[in-house]
């Protein structure tokens, strides 16, 4: 019973999980492949001005369709979201462009609310604070995508309305991210959600996929050991290196790769600029 039931939550858990402890077998496979979106510089400089300026950092978090005891709880939820935005926040500190912004000082200032609507403003206009809304069901985020967002861009690309199939999304022109109950046609394990939050916040802060899901998501190269990868449960080297980028490009408009070798996306999104380095020391430590 007990080797079933330990069966069972590893197939579960590997979902999201199946390649992220995996170590680099050989040197290839430590390329990291950081990626900038190389638009909308005044949205992404207003939200990394907001976290350094403002005096609280909101983030409201819609729980749509859930009663009593279902999904996580209040502080669950709050911890997660301060988990997921102080990974990010501490990839920033130190670095060029950031000035006195520090990650102790700006998650003390993060103020949590949660409703049992969707935390309106999400893709319909730009509003203060950050929008995390959770769909306890497929039928809802297809009501709520479908219905309300027919005119957004992004929830047209993503959404295939009425074939059960949807993902989550972070979008970074609005600071809001969708948490989907579903991966593609497959339940989301609980496990999941932690992680799946961390790399929907790397979109909110300009970052891009940087797994290989052609015809979206193509380059050349191979995924490094990241969040935004999904090959890590956690904020990396190679997230680092994005994040930075892109603080970079959102303070000077420039969004260039530097000294690394840069390529475009050879998929949907043609303007996403990939920054290709070779490292050898990639190893994910022991534990990650």
């Amino acid at each position: 019973m007990k080797k079933s039931m330990l069966t069972m939550f590893l197939l579960t858990f590997t979902q999201f999980t199946s390649i992220a402890c995996k170590k680099p077998a050989d040197l290839h496979e430590s390329e990291l492949n950081y990626s900038v979106i190389p638009r909308n510089q005044a949205h992404l400089n207003d939200t990394f001005n907001y976290l350094k300026d403002s005096s609280q950092v909101k983030v409201c978090v819609g729980k749509v369709g859930y009663s009593g005891g279902e999904g996580f709880s209040v502080g669950e939820i709050n911890q997660m979201v301060k988990d997921s935005l102080y990974q990010w926040l501490k990839a920033l500190d130190g670095a060029e462009y950031w000035d006195d912004g520090n990650s102790d000082t700006i998650i003390k200032k993060l103020v949590v609310t949660q409703q049992d609507s969707p935390c309106e403003g999400s893709f319909i206009e730009f509003t203060e604070g950050f929008s995390v809304n959770f769909f306890a069901t497929q039928e809802l985020v297809e009501s709520y995508f479908c219905k309300t967002m027919v005119n957004n861009a992004i929830a047209r690309v993503m959404h295939t309305c009425g074939q059960g199939k949807s993902y989550s999304i972070g979008d970074f022109t609005t600071r809001t991210i969708i948490m989907s109950p579903r991966l593609g046609f497959i339940p989301r394990p609980r496990a999941d959600i932690p992680p799946t939050l961390t790399h929907e916040f790397g979109h909110v802060f300009g970052l891009f996929d940087t797994y290989k899901m052609p015809p979206r998501v193509d380059y050349e190269g191979i995924p490094a050991y990241a969040i935004m990868s999904k090959k890590s449960l956690t904020v990396q080297e190679d997230d680092i290196s994005g994040i930075r980028a892109a603080l970079k490009f959102a303070v000077t408009g420039s969004a260039s790769c530097g000294e690394f070798t840069s390529q475009k996306n050879k998929g949907i999104y043609q303007d996403i600029i990939y920054c290709d380095i070779s490292r050898v020391n990639n190893t994910p430590k022991d534990g990650d």
